[in-house]
C-alpha cells in the first residue's frame, strides 16, 4: 500500500503526508486522513435513491472495465469490481460526512505512534512514516480515527 501511494500519489484506503501542527503553526506533523474511496464522496455509497445507486452501478462497470483491459476475464473483472466496490462502500461508511468535517475538531486527535498502533495494529505505521511525504515527528494527527482501523469485507 506504501509503495503503491509512493509511485502514484494516490489516496489508497487512507490519505497520508504532512500537515501543520494544529496547535502550533510553527511546528509540521503527520497526518492521516480518510481516503480510497473511487467516487467523489462518501454520500454516493451511503444514499438509497436511484440516482445514487445508478451511479454506483456505472461505477462498478467501469472498475470492471479497467480491470478487462488490464487482462482480467469478464468474469473475474466483474468479481473484482465488485470487491472494490464493497472495499469502498466499507470505507465510506466509517468516514465523515461533508459536514462533520466542517467541524474542526472532528479532524483533530492527536497521538503518538504507539497510540496509533493500537488503533490499527496490522499495519507498520514505524516503517510507513519514513516515506518522502511523511515528516517525522513524534506526534500525528488522525482526521478521523475510525477511518485509519482496518475495514472487513463482509
Amino acid at each position: 500500500m506504501s509503495h503503491l501511494q509512493l509511485t502514484y500519489g494516490a489516496s489508497i484506503v487512507f490519505n497520508a503526508g504532512s500537515s501543520l501542527d494544529p496547535d502550533n503553526s510553527e511546528q509540521q506533523i503527520a497526518q492521516i486522513d480518510q481516503g480510497g474511496l473511487g467516487l467523489p464522496d462518501r454520500d454516493y455509497y451511503v444514499k438509497d435513491d436511484a440516482k445514487s445507486k445508478e451511479t454506483r452501478d456505472r461505477y462498478v462497470q467501469h472498475v470492471q472495465h479497467i480491470f478487462e483491459l488490464a487482462g482480467d476475464s469478464s468474469e473475474a473483472a466483474k468479481a473484482n469490481a465488485e470487491t472494490v466496490m464493497r472495499l469502498e462502500t466499507l470505507l465510506a461508511k466509517a468516514s465523515l460526512t461533508r459536514v462533520e468535517r466542517r467541524n474542526p475538531y472532528n479532524l483533530k486527535h492527536k497521538m503518538k505512534l504507539a497510540e496509533l498502533n493500537q488503533l490499527a495494529p496490522n499495519f507498520d505505521w514505524a516503517a510507513y512514516s519514513v516515506r518522502p511525504n511523511i515528516h517525522s515527528s513524534k506526534s500525528s494527527t488522525s482526521a478521523h480515527p475510525s477511518s485509519s482501523k482496518k475495514p472487513t469485507l463482509s
